[in-house]
């Protein structure tokens, strides 16, 4: 072999292993990236803001989520809450949750472990859960954080100034403890409408 073609050679080998590092340390950058994605943090996902004067609140939500519109003619239908389907905030709809907000009338005395308890009564499908006390802007409230069989669930129940409310966002295990910080950061959001009161002499 001729000392030009060995010279050939080599060059071509050096050439391979530069595309080849190249290629390498792109594919790890994407695949980084694509990790970055699934990680989103509080604050991070396009939002919108939804206030209902009906049941008195406002509320901080992603804009993929989509508000349900269910017939005053259906069963299911309640005049003191509204609900929302999840979709997945990194824009991959696979997973599908749900949040809903109820509102409990003002002259509800009813203490918030005992407003929590009726609302767990229903899902009877939990498997664990752990209850605790939560600081929020709005009021008094318990934190309560549950698992069933495929999904977790986090709810909310709060001692506004004028009324009490029930928080509950749930959403397929496998992404629920990575949306959890999301999840809370929503429900802090959550703000109170009070109606003046009246100060008017009779």
């Amino acid at each position: 072999m001729s000392v030009s073609t060995s010279k050939k050679l080599s060059c071509l080998i050096g050439r391979f292993f530069f595309l080849a590092i190249f290629l390498s340390f792109s594919l790890a950058l994407l695949g980084c990236q694509s990790s970055l994605l699934r990680k989103i943090q509080p604050n991070e996902f396009s939002e919108q803001l939804y206030i209902d004067a009906k049941l008195n609140f406002a509320i901080k939500h992603p804009l993929n989520w989509t508000r349900e519109i269910i017939p005053v003619s259906s069963p299911k239908h309640r005049d003191d809450s509204v609900s929302w389907i999840v979709g997945a905030l990194d824009n991959q709809n696979n997973d599908i949750g749900h949040m809903l907000i109820k509102r409990f009338p003002s002259n509800n005395k009813k203490e918030l472990p005992d407003i929590l308890s009726n609302f767990l009564a229903d899902k009877s499908e939990l498997k664990s859960g752990q209850t605790e006390e939560f600081d929020h802007p709005a009021g008094a409230a318990l934190k309560f954080v549950g698992h069933n069989t495929n999904r977790g669930i986090l709810l909310i129940a709060l001692r506004g100034k004028q009324q009490n409310f029930i928080i509950s966002l749930d959403y397929p295990s496998i992404r629920f403890a990575e949306l959890l910080p999301i999840f809370q950061d929503i429900v802090s959001s959550f703000s109170e409408i009070n109606k003046p009161t009246d100060t008017t002499s009779q």
